[in-house]
């Protein structure tokens, strides 16, 4: 039931917005984590990464919600147990939140852990 709302507003969006608006981004992100939650890696991964790709044309530099979206990505990675794109993206995640966020930070700790988690689930 979330998924046909989440489709829902994401339709309307793209008929209001232009395609690479952040809202769309927001709205292809939502999708993705739906699928996400139902254990659908290969779409989750699609709808993430066309989010990411709209972000990059939004933000010319570091932002924060390119990292959340590097960390997304990189933890589908990890679940797939493709562990050194998880690695990549983890990592540039991680090392976006240090350049834009005050140490210590949340998101920096939980960046740490999820790299710490990769390196883990290779044992």
């Amino acid at each position: 039931m979330a998924h046909d709302y989440y489709e829902r507003g994401y339709n309307l969006r793209l008929v209001q917005l232009n395609g690479d608006h952040l809202l769309i981004a927001t709205s292809l992100f939502n999708n993705g984590s739906i699928y996400h939650q139902k254990g659908d890696y290969n779409q989750t991964m699609t709808y993430y990464q066309k989010a990411y790709n709209i972000s990059e044309k939004n933000y010319s530099g570091d932002h924060t919600t390119k990292a959340h979206l590097l960390e997304a990505i990189g933890h589908v990675y990890q679940l797939i147990k493709e562990f050194d794109p998880a690695l990549v993206f983890s990592t540039k995640a991680n090392e976006m939140f240090q350049r834009l966020l005050a140490d210590p930070h949340p998101c920096i700790s939980l960046s740490f852990w999820r790299i710490g988690g990769i390196y883990g689930d290779q044992l």
